[in-house]
């Protein structure tokens, strides 16, 4: 005898989180895994393949040729020195929170330190795809699969490992944080955002989302965790002095960067120089780099809008406010390195998971022809945005001398435009993160 179902009005809050019929129903608890793990095997084998030595890993990926240069030169020394003479290292550009969590590290003697980190970068690349994957998307084994090549295939995910950034780390923890939310661990996500944001500051715009959320519980969390990480956990290992000290060092250093003529900066307005550059040879004028700078924030604002616009549609689903967020972080952030844009895998297959139902459930041709051609944007985006991508530009100076991750992250923008119009227009009112 079939049961009685519950009115679509009565379900509980969570029955509008199930995962959506595009996305394919999750299997066994003991096989999820299995999937991710070949694809990991065959990611790893290819590269053996392509680049036979670390060293011509190293070089092919960007210009210095030591491996995690950044950890060597500025993170290992820092945490060798925070205890006993708490100043920054040159090019030490980071808190003094994360100098703290790297003493300990610090304290090996560098080949085993350079082990140590290298296994927290391999964890931190398989974090950012499951917590993607199956924290905040809710894919299936094989579409969890298909989110953890995307990550190991990603040029910015490769330019994090060669580099020994923090990137890959920070951006796991902001989608731990948004997937802890979903779940209702409020306290656990607000500090998780904290904790990411006392490495590196720019996390902080995420409680932006929290706040569109209303989830107050985790705004005090970040609060409260924000303040003990960055200062009060700094500010006792060190003395408040030593520690005021260190932070207003890092800040007026900061400000004093001039990377525009960088060739590894994505910000708008310095890629913008670089094409002047390179097909006109020469400098746009400055009137016109400032305008240009005031249409990246102008685009960026907008980006926000589209993050609060996308909560307030029923059957929008609240990733899309996660994905409007990170695209504008290359518009406002100056630096804006290659490893910055590790998040792009997921905005990619958000936006197509979403187009792509669009498109399924629309009843007007016209409707699911725009659907559909919109997916295209975060197809391309795929491509540019991987290592394939990356060959196909002849190597790093082609492919961020142009730009390439900016335009694939901008692909992403038009991508978000235009399904947010289809879902005023009459979104599918299924799926996962659906707003009552």
């Amino acid at each position: 005898m079939p049961c009685p179902t519950m009115p679509e009005a009565h379900r509980p809050p969570h029955s509008a989180t199930a995962p959506q019929p595009l996305v394919e129903p999750a299997a066994g608890r003991t096989a999820w895994w299995l999937p991710s793990l070949v694809t990991t095997a065959l990611v790893l084998g290819f590269y053996a393949w392509k680049w036979r030595t670390l060293s011509a890993f190293v070089m092919s990926i960007d210009n210095h040729e030591q491996f995690m240069q950044d950890f060597v030169a500025h993170y290992y020394p820092m945490g060798q020195r925070v205890f006993v003479n708490p100043t920054p290292v040159p090019g030490y550009l980071y808190t003094s929170f994360f100098a703290v969590l790297m003493a300990p590290i610090a304290h090996l003697d560098l080949p085993a330190a350079m082990f140590v980190w290298g296994a927290l970068q391999a964890i931190g690349v398989v974090a950012l795809g499951l917590t993607a994957g199956r924290g905040l998307l809710q894919l299936g084994p094989r579409a969890t699969a298909a989110m953890l090549f995307l990550v190991m295939t990603s040029l910015p995910v490769l330019d994090n490992v060669k580099w020994g950034q923090v990137s890959v780390l920070v951006t796991a923890c902001v989608f731990g944080a948004c997937a802890l939310q979903h779940r209702g661990r409020s306290v656990l996500a607000g500090t998780l955002l904290a904790f990411a944001t006392a490495i590196k500051l720019y996390p902080a715009a995420f409680v932006g989302y929290l706040l569109l959320r209303r989830d107050w519980r985790a705004v005090v969390a970040f609060v409260v965790g924000s303040m003990l990480f960055y200062c009060v956990v700094p500010a006792v290992a060190l003395g408040f002095d030593a520690w005021f000290a260190f932070e207003r060092t890092v800040a007026a250093t900061a400000g004093s960067i001039d990377v525009a003529a960088n060739i590894g900066s994505q910000f708008l307005p310095n890629v913008v120089l670089r094409w002047g550059f390179l097909h006109w040879g020469q400098v746009p004028a400055p009137a016109w780099l400032t305008t240009i700078r005031i249409g990246g924030y102008v685009l960026a604002a907008v980006c926000a809008g589209l993050a609060a616009v996308s909560l307030r549609q029923r059957g929008a689903r609240a990733t899309i406010p996660i994905v409007c967020l990170l695209l504008a972080m290359p518009l406002v952030v100056q630096t804006s390195w290659t490893h910055y844009f590790v998040f792009l895998p997921f905005c990619q297959v958000a936006l197509l998971v979403r187009l792509v139902s669009i498109a399924r459930a629309a009843n007007g041709s016209r409707r699911r022809r725009l659907a559909f051609g919109c997916a295209a944007l975060p197809a391309a985006s795929m491509v540019l945005g991987s290592v394939f991508g990356f060959d196909a530009c002849g190597g790093w100076v082609h492919y961020n001398g142009y730009g390439v991750p900016l335009v694939a992250d901008l692909l992403l923008v038009a991508a978000t435009i235009v399904l947010l119009r289809l879902g005023r227009d009459g979104a599918d009112r299924s799926g996962p993160d659906r707003q009552a």
